[in-house]
């Protein structure tokens, strides 16, 4: 038989019909088989081919949406018995939960035009971990609870963080009157979101072994603390600071600290420049940055500066993977990691050769790879366990975490020298999650 695409699940073989057109006289007379049993004609009924690679039976499945759903539901699938010369007909049209597939690009030839997106998919999902507990994958809406457990949604061929509250509306809705808070000209506070587990940074640290209780946390902008208290009552040494729901607490240093959905609701160019600043100051080891991504069902409102203006009067830049790499290079002279979609570390190892064996040390199947820049060194939690050597610490232009600070979200932060100095930086160090 030849398998030289398909999808394996133990015993069992998955193609799609594109995969047949080169398969073997065999193969092609086993599913012969099948069909006229079945009573059906290839390319019509169904789609996609389930093998018994230890037995002879044959699953005939119709996947209506296999292209356009990122995750298609099963609608019906023909059972054949080629021994028995029977065919079992089981229909999923009227399931409040049918099964669904994932890893959908394995069923296509690898020439196919759309397996490289199906295929970026599978890799935002593996690295935020939503494949680790198989039992909880198969059905849609165990899979759709698992993905908000997460901490994102998914949008298209796509997932989105679940970063701030974001209200519907369409384009002219005019804002609802929000108060605003100080100086600010949109509603920041209304961003906030209730949580009922933890933020997508937050379980990023906990997959790759940040929250073991030796690393102290603090949380830069930390709205209504729903993460804080997750991370106490898990015993973790762990402290926040917000603007509006907590401007009394003070701001301190900390192993790890999280800008979590924090820049992409500053409409001030300058004072997101600064709160990113202020918080890597902050930051002795690790800094985590996350935003809201761009995506084809972002709400939508006025344009205002570099974002827009939503009806109730808040305001959401929404970056791409690109952009904010981009951006956190422009503003910190580093290069990030992104380990999930909208989610990006940046290591303050280079600062030191302490830090840097702190970091290795910390991450288990850590690499630690010599920036071709000549910049520092970066770090890659992997599989492989290789390791490079350690380029220089260069010296970087960031405030000292003992400055006083009145308001770090109000402060005007000097940011002209980021764009002419790192403009044309090409970003090609190692990194987890890819673009």
């Amino acid at each position: 038989m030849n398998r030289a695409s398909g999808k394996t699940v133990g015993a069992r073989l998955y193609l799609h019909l594109s995969a047949l057109d080169g398969a073997d006289n065999a193969l092609q007379a086993r599913i012969g088989a099948a069909e006229a049993l079945a009573g059906l004609t290839r390319g019509e009924g169904y789609n996609l081919v389930r093998l018994d690679l230890e037995g002879p039976a044959v699953a005939l499945l119709h996947y209506p949406d296999l292209f356009d759903a990122p995750f298609p539901a099963l609608a019906a699938s023909w059972l054949v018995d080629p021994q028995a010369g029977t065919a079992r007909l089981r229909t999923y049209a009227d399931s409040l939960n049918p099964p669904i597939l994932h890893r959908k690009e394995l069923l296509l030839p690898a020439d196919h035009p759309r397996r490289a997106e199906f295929a970026a998919l599978t890799e935002a999902c593996e690295a935020i971990g939503l494949f680790d507990e198989s039992t909880r994958i198969g059905y849609r809406r165990q899979w759709l609870d698992l993905v908000r457990e997460k901490g994102y949604r998914i949008e298209g061929h796509a997932l989105v963080p679940l970063g701030n509250a974001e209200p519907d509306g369409e384009a002219g809705d005019e804002p609802q009157g929000a108060a605003l808070f100080g100086h600010w000209q949109a509603a920041r506070q209304l961003t906030a979101l209730v949580r009922y587990g933890f933020s997508a940074p937050v379980q990023s640290l906990a997959r790759y072994g940040f929250l073991d209780g030796r690393q102290r946390v603090f949380d830069y902008g930390c709205g209504r603390g729903d993460d804080l208290r997750g991370l106490a009552e898990h015993g973790l040494d762990a402290a926040g600071w917000d603007p509006f729901y907590a401007p009394d607490r003070p701001l301190a240093p900390a192993d790890i600290v999280n800008l979590g959905f924090v820049i992409n609701v500053i409409e001030d160019p300058e004072e997101r420049l600064t709160a990113l600043t202020r918080a890597w100051s902050l930051a002795e080891r690790l800094l985590v940055v996350s935003v809201m991504l761009a995506n084809q069902n972002a709400p939508r409102g006025e344009h205002f500066r570099d974002g827009v203006l939503t009806r109730r009067g808040t305001f959401q830049k929404y970056f791409t993977q690109a952009e904010i790499r981009a951006y956190l290079v422009a503003a910190l002279d580093e290069e990030p990691i992104p380990v999930a979609p909208g989610v990006l570390y940046e290591s303050s190892a280079t600062r030191t050769r302490s830090s840097a064996s702190w970091w290795t040390a910390t991450v288990p199947g850590a690499a630690l790879y010599a920036s071709p820049t000549g910049r520092g060194a970066s770090v890659r939690p992997g599989r492989h366990g290789r390791r490079g050597p350690a380029g220089p610490a260069p010296p970087r232009r960031h405030r000292s975490a003992t400055t006083p600070v009145a308001n770090p979200w109000t402060g005007s932060g000097p940011c002209g020298w980021i764009w002419a100095a790192r403009r044309s930086r090409t970003m090609s160090r190692p990194r987890i999650w890819p673009p």
